[in-house]
């Protein structure tokens, strides 16, 4: 797990630093502080790759990128837009990014100093040995398609061999990014929709590990009438049904969007096992009254699973949710992350409160700025 993060030269961080991070944590702040360009950074050191996290836009991926996640519907035919240049602070590419990160265990794969793990990305000269390297390895040198190539270029500390992404208009390649993995993560955006398909595999899975009831658990704070669930096939699709005691079985997709919510949560945290999951504006979808035991469920998993959560958040009730829900722990595992943009320079700096920050915060009521 994460103890301490760094990131220097990403998007709006010209040098951010966390300290004191806890098995779950919650990023708070103004808009443009920097929440989801956090997460983004975390999700890519962890080992993500994917061009979508890196542009933020629904790119279609080439096949032989390996990062498709299965949480996303397929992405739309994207226009022609974007540059590299947008990943770096000010778009200043003659400057590394920087990402590093000090962790609880180092993971089994890696050797060597296990104090620090640090990746750098670097955009790559055209004119560089490894930028016409790379343009043979992917054979796109002669192809017209490609007009205005660019190459990040990431190295790790743990990792001796460097890896490449080529992005060209609409074309975006890759490749060996699954052994370069320091965690296995997830991260779930504030638009992210399971499709069915998907939802019924990851039960799947959940049913025959024995693990359903904390999912089961989970859908009840949402509707405390649930009394079963199965999964069944609707035409040639399988859906997972629950009853609730009205005589017939219902679809789980017809029981409206905190339902939706907390179940892709959940079978999201369970593909996560002893790795982290990230969540994008995490209060959608869930009616206050029940914040609490959204954040008590999600402690519960994250406990037995060995899963560290990451999320950000404009609502002050879910923030007071999330104390209320550890508070009374006998470890209290929850960090709140307060970020602040410096409106003269710029710069970006995390205040991070524990047990004792966030008990004087509910003092006050928690009266101090969270939303946007």
């Amino acid at each position: 797990m994460y103890k301490t993060f760094r990131v220097k030269n990403f998007r709006g961080f010209r040098d951010l630093k966390l300290k004191d991070i806890g098995r779950i944590n919650l990023f708070a702040g103004k808009n443009n502080a920097g929440k989801t360009s956090l997460l983004e950074a975390m999700h890519i050191h962890s080992g993500n790759r994917n061009p979508n996290t890196l542009l933020r836009s629904n790119l279609m991926l080439d096949d032989d990128f390996p990062w498709r996640s299965r949480l996303r519907a397929p992405y739309p035919e994207p226009p022609n837009i974007i540059s590299w240049d947008d990943i770096f602070n000010d778009s200043k590419t003659d400057k590394k990014i920087s990402m590093t990160a000090s962790l609880t265990m180092a993971p089994r794969h890696v050797e060597g100093d296990t104090s620090s793990f640090e990746i750098e990305i670097s955009s790559l000269p055209p004119d560089s040995e490894e930028f016409i390297a790379t343009l043979k390895e992917y054979e796109v040198e002669d192809d017209d398609r490609y007009e205005n190539v660019e190459i990040l270029e990431f190295r790790s500390n743990f990792s001796s061999k460097p890896l490449y992404v080529l992005l060209a208009n609409d074309i975006v390649k890759g490749a060996g990014f699954k052994s370069n993995i320091l965690i296995v993560s997830d991260f779930i955006n504030t638009r992210a929709q399971m499709n069915t398909g998907t939802i019924a595999q990851l039960y799947s899975l959940m049913k025959k590990s024995g693990n359903i009831d904390s999912f089961i658990e989970a859908l009840r704070i949402v509707e405390p009438k649930l009394e079963d669930l199965d999964l069944l096939y609707s035409g040639n699709r399988p859906l997972i049904y629950v009853d609730i005691g009205i005589g017939k079985l219902l679809p789980i997709t017809s029981l409206g969007d905190g339902m939706n919510r907390i179940a892709g949560l959940i079978l999201a945290m369970s593909e996560v096992s002893n790795g982290v999951l990230f969540v994008d504006e995490i209060e959608n979808g869930y009616h206050y009254s029940i914040q609490r035991d959204v954040w008590r469920i999600i402690g519960q998993v994250s406990r037995e699973s060995n899963i560290q959560v990451f999320a950000t958040t404009h609502s002050k009730e879910m923030l007071k949710a999330a104390h209320e829900a550890f508070k009374d722990d006998e470890s209290y595992e929850f960090r709140f992350h307060r970020l602040d943009r410096d409106i003269e320079t710029g710069n970006v700096e995390a205040v991070t409160y524990n047990e004792y920050g966030m008990k004087a915060l509910a003092d006050f009521d928690f009266d101090h700025e969270v939303r946007g």
